[in-house]
């Protein structure tokens, strides 16, 4: 049995991988703002990191909530769970939205009353509509997964060991017709970024990765699992193994796979990545990633071109690194604003609404 498996203990790696994954998707939309080439190279598969959230977050859902629907769903545990994760996501992603649609009206982009509607309900992304803070429609296609979590974890926790593969395989055979069917640059074969609002086919993209982390989370449960997490360098070799794919570019189907594999090897907090992903500052970027997600697009489009204005006029800090700490330190100042202003007061009174404080296995 995994080290890790009481749900109240956090698993600091996981909540800094989330953070690393957030800085990165962040840093793949502020990449025009970077003039080096070398480090567009690096961040161009920064799209997968959403990828990395949903396996990430089917891990989480599964340490975290597993024992509320082992035995049977009951309406009661169902209420409460998605009570829970409603106050972990909505109120800030409330204020997301109203920024996304702030930033809209500043760019006098129409945005029609029924769109403003499906996203403040967080169901744009079921093929409705676009989001108005365009990042939102992995929020909103989560929520599918977490609708589907009391059935989804049932499947998991009690089917028999041989199944996982086959969930495993089916999950990524879903990943590579998705890479296929929707080609965004036909030179470039195997990216897996959907882009179209009006179809299912993002929920497909989300919960395929939710199921996975689910998987991981069984695996990790085993005495080969939780050997693969005591290890000091399984999790290493995953990370150098995917950072080198993203490098050369490879095929998004030949880097998607580790990722639950590398949540694995983090799943015990041991190893050298572990350590690193659990310090201090890498650590506070987990705990920041969501509003740092949430906002990032709106700071990008409604707070960026004012420094850009304010820096062409003072001299030396007008040089690309100097502008580009400013961006940077602007968001992080945002995010933490919105973490301790929205965030986390308003978890913490709807969960004292149902009577329960227990922190998450990762500050998600």
């Amino acid at each position: 049995m995994s080290a890790k498996a009481n749900k109240d203990a956090e698993i600091r790696a996981l909540t800094g991988l989330r953070g690393a994954a957030a800085i990165f998707v962040a840093a793949f939309h502020f990449r025009h703002l970077i003039t080096e080439p070398h480090i567009h190279w690096v961040l161009h598969k920064g799209y997968l990191s959403v990828d990395i959230f949903f396996v990430l977050s089917g891990f989480v859902m599964a340490v975290t909530y597993h024992r509320l629907f082992l035995k049977m769903i009951t309406a009661k545990a169902f209420g409460q769970y998605i009570w829970l994760r409603v106050a972990r996501i909505w109120p800030l992603y409330v204020v997301a939205v109203i920024a996304g649609l702030a930033v809209a009206t500043f760019r006098n982009l129409p945005i029609p009353p029924h769109s403003i509607l499906f996203n403040i309900l967080m169901i744009q992304g079921w093929g409705l509509a676009p989001s108005i803070n365009t990042p939102l429609w992995s929020v909103s296609t989560e929520f599918v997964a977490y609708l589907l979590f009391p059935i989804l974890i049932s499947i998991v926790a009690r089917g028999p060991r041989f199944l996982l593969l086959f969930i495993y395989l089916g999950c990524l055979l879903l990943v590579s017709y998705l890479t296929r069917i929707v080609p965004l640059d036909p030179t470039r074969p195997g990216i897996l970024a959907i882009a179209d609002p009006y179809s299912l086919l993002p929920v497909f993209r989300c919960v395929a990765g939710f199921v996975l982390g689910l998987v991981a989370w069984r695996i990790s449960q085993t005495k080969s699992g939780a050997a693969m997490a005591s290890s000091h360098w399984a999790g290493a070799a995953i990370a150098a193994a995917i950072s080198i794919l993203f490098i050369v570019n490879a095929n998004d189907l030949l880097i998607y796979p580790l990722f639950p594999i590398l949540i694995i090897c983090l799943a015990q907090d041991k190893g050298w990545l572990a350590k690193a992903l659990g310090f201090y500052p890498v650590h506070w970027l987990g705990v920041l990633s969501f509003a740092l997600y949430a906002l990032h697009h709106p700071f990008l489009y409604g707070v960026e071109p004012f420094i850009s204005h304010m820096t062409r006029g003072l001299g030396r800090l007008t040089s690309p690194a100097a502008y580009f700490g400013l961006t940077v330190a602007g968001l992080l100042l945002l995010s933490i604003t919105a973490h301790f202003a929205v965030e986390r007061p308003a978890r913490l009174l709807m969960r004292r609404l149902v009577g329960r404080n227990t922190p998450p296995a990762v500050k998600d």
